[in-house]
């Protein structure tokens, strides 16, 4: 059967508009200087809907992380209600076991993140799922801190012979910066809304509804399963 895993949590976490609009500057002048490696695209792709050649396929007895904040955590519907749970039963649903573990972490960040990449992402994970950053505006973390933390993210999750997902953030020079390396591990990018809707933010603003959840559960489960793609 397939199973869902919640690992511990901790304070809430919080978007903040102006902050957003704050690290677009660094933001975009971190795409200057960030290196490109020789594989990585030329030309930077629009964002639009996932197509089944972008997917990140998953097979029986594999297990999924979805490393994240306290939306991934399930933070006002409880976990059994969060989007990794729900993304569980839809895999279930294509006939496909997989485990998906919860690795939301209430008010963490990208840097929090890397530091827990070994004991969040058991041995044979598959497949990393990436939603983050949110706090990392709220707590005023620099634009190039936040962008190396990510990228030592991909790095762990490859070195423990695993893919990953990347949740984009709503905001243009950081999403060209998520793409950017994404590319670069050969990575799935996907946009800000596949991972965290707004348009169903709970009564705080910040957190989903149950009803978000379950909306970006089946737009992951067009990302991780091509049965869900007809």
């Amino acid at each position: 059967m397939l199973s869902v895993r919640q690992i511990d949590k901790r304070a809430p976490s919080a978007r903040s508009g102006n902050a957003v609009l704050r690290t677009s500057v660094a933001l975009a002048a971190l795409l200057f200087v960030a290196p490109v490696s020789a594989q990585e695209p030329q030309e930077k792709q629009e964002q639009k809907p996932v197509s089944s050649h972008e997917t990140a396929p998953v097979t029986a007895q594999e297990t999924i992380v979805v490393l994240g904040d306290s939306n991934t955590g399930g933070y006002g519907v409880g976990p059994q209600d969060s989007y990794p749970a729900r993304l569980a039963n839809k895999l279930q649903g294509y006939g496909r076991p997989v485990q998906v573990v919860n690795a939301g972490v209430f008010g963490d960040t990208l840097g929090g993140m890397a530091s827990r990449v070994d004991t969040s992402v058991p041995l044979g994970t598959k497949l990393v799922i990436v939603q983050g950053g949110y706090n990392d505006l709220k707590q005023g973390v620099p634009a190039e801190e936040s962008a190396a933390n990510l990228e030592a993210i991909l790095a762990k999750v490859h070195a423990r012979q695993a893919r990953a997902v990347v949740c984009g953030f709503f905001d243009e020079n950081w999403d060209a910066l998520g793409r950017k390396l994404a590319a670069r591990y050969g990575d799935t990018f996907v946009p800000g809304n596949t991972c965290y809707d707004p348009n169903y933010a709970g009564p705080d603003g910040l957190h989903m509804t149950a009803e978000g959840h379950e909306v970006v559960a089946s737009r992951l489960a067009r990302v991780v399963e091509p049965a869900a793609q007809h």
